[in-house]
């Protein structure tokens, strides 16, 4: 899955402090960093790709650091009564990765203080991105924290100060390099032969700890160019990851198990004591299965914002477990 990063400043109050701004451009410089390493090799989930977009700019490919070095500090920073133009240009770059099942999305929202009322439009906007784009947004104040807005829950959006990234992980932790598929975990019953739903879950690609040190010692180099990659076949990737029936895992046939580790996670904390309980089964292992399809179903819809704006009036959002845009997997 193609991963992208959408960045974007607003002020509420009083103009964004240049010294704040510029200690986040170090910081996502050195996640793009990072990003860049991907896995040592390619996966079966990932496209060591990565496209970014500062609006009011468009995506663009990232092919080495110059790519994003300034554009925090030097891109538009919105007004609160702006929104409706930001939320615009939103929705446009989100027309542009309307096709179902192909990009992973991290929303990055840089401002002086968290509205404490949202802006219909820009929430709108943000709305659309996590129900439908499956996007995680986070937010980062120059400022301290004084009070949550409730609306901000409804987004699942992480909230954080300027002054509690931490300098030894820098954004890594909230925009993960490790990324490979967000969405849904399905856990088959067997007894009355359905699946339940639970939102909020990742994939993660195992990263090697001694691969990843060689590799940023190369990156440390300033004259680095990312090397092009052999183009993979283009997949479509399914929401939900069904854990089918759990297994011994010293009872698998060797020749089912490749050399590929993925890690899931929950996004959600209300999920832990879930995940907890249902990934915490000692010497148990489960059979998980991921729709995958080379092709979309034809009479699938775009979600393009016209779309949008038709679901919302018809009241026909997609369920989260909604595939039906998948062709023959």
């Amino acid at each position: 899955m193609d991963r992208r990063i959408l960045l974007f400043k607003i002020k509420c109050d009083e103009d964004l402090n240049s010294q704040r701004v510029e200690e986040i451009e170090n910081k996502f410089i050195k996640c793009i960093q990072t990003y860049s390493l991907g896995p040592h090799r390619q996966l079966s989930l990932a496209r060591n790709e990565i496209h970014t977009c500062f609006v009011p700019g468009e995506w663009t490919r990232v092919k080495s650091t110059a790519d994003v070095k300034n554009k925090i500090r030097e891109n538009k920073t919105y007004e609160i009564k702006d929104s409706t133009e930001l939320s615009e240009s939103i929705n446009t770059m989100l027309d542009c990765i309307s096709t179902p099942g192909r990009s992973l999305l991290n929303i990055l929202w840089v401002c002086d203080q968290l509205p404490k009322t949202p802006c219909p439009g820009l929430y709108g906007a943000l709305d659309r991105a996590v129900s439908w784009h499956s996007a995680q947004v986070t937010v980062i104040t120059l400022g301290d924290i004084d009070d949550y807005p409730y609306w901000l829950n409804t987004l699942k959006a992480q909230v954080i100060p300027v002054s509690e990234l931490c300098w030894k992980h820098g954004l890594e932790d909230l925009i993960s390099p490790t990324l490979v598929w967000r969405g849904n975990l399905s856990i088959f019953n067997d007894t009355n032969y359905t699946s339940d739903l639970i939102e909020g879950f990742e994939l993660h690609f195992n990263r090697d700890a001694q691969d990843l040190v060689l590799q940023k010692i190369k990156l440390s180099k300033s004259d680095y160019v990312k090397e092009e990659e052999q183009e993979p076949s283009l997949l479509f990737y399914g929401r939900s990851l069904e854990l089918v029936c759990t297994v011994n895992p010293l009872e698998v046939p060797p020749n089912l198990i490749t050399d590929q580790r993925y890690v899931i996670k929950s996004t959600y904390s209300e999920n832990d004591e879930i995940s907890k309980y249902i990934l915490d089964e000692g010497s148990s292992a489960y059979i998980a299965r991921l729709r995958v399809s080379e092709e979309l179903d034809k009479k699938r819809m775009e979600k393009s914002s016209e779309n949008w704006r038709k679901c919302l009036i018809e009241g026909k959002l997609d369920s989260p477990e909604d595939e039906a845009y998948l062709g023959n997997d």
